[in-house]
Formats: C-alpha cells, structure tokens, sequence
C-alpha cells in the first residue's frame, strides 16, 4: 500500500470495473456499483421466497433507503393496519419500486 508508482491489488482498477458509470445520475449507493457475472451464465433460481427475504433483508438494512421505510410504515399506521410489521416486510419493496420509478 506504502509503494508509489508501482501497480498493486491495493491500488489497480478492479477486474469488472466497465467504465459506465454516469456521474450525472442521482443513484442509491447500495445500486451504484457496476459489475459482469462470471461464468458462463448458467445459474439456478432462487425460490421466492429465499429472494422476498433477501430483498427485505436489503432494503430494511440501506441507510439510504431508511425515509422511504418510515414514510411507507406511517402510511400503513394511517390506515390502521392491523399487523403493521408483517404488511410493511410483504407490500414495502413494491411500494419502494413504484416510489422510486
């Protein structure tokens, strides 16, 4: 790390690095970063519900995404749902994604 002019894996460009991104566009920090999958782009599908937890993992844990999850919690309050905690893990990431579009 201490060396100067000299090409190290502390300081060369990473493998997947494409070059786009643009500087002009406002993007959430946890999107911004560019990368190419590896291999040949077989993969297998993850069951739903695996994906809607690890979404909801996420997104509940994105500083960035915090204003969006009080504001869609104080909606649900409004409307006087009844198991507020369970609506807000199930209609938050399609609330997020209509919000954000």
């Amino acid at each position: 790390m201490y060396l100067t002019g000299i090409e190290t894996r502390f300081n060369r460009e990473d493998r997947n690095d494409d070059g786009s991104s643009n500087k002009d566009e406002v993007v959430l920090d946890i999107f911004s970063k560019s990368v190419r999958p590896f291999g040949d782009g077989n993969y297998d599908t993850i069951p739903k519900n695996d994906f809607d937890m690890a979404r909801w993992y996420v997104l509940n844990n994105c500083e960035e995404v915090e204003p969006f999850l009080r504001e869609h919690k104080e909606e649900l309050i409004k409307q006087v749902v009844v198991n507020i905690k369970e609506k807000h893990r199930e209609q938050f990431p399609l609330w997020f994604k209509r919000k954000i579009a």
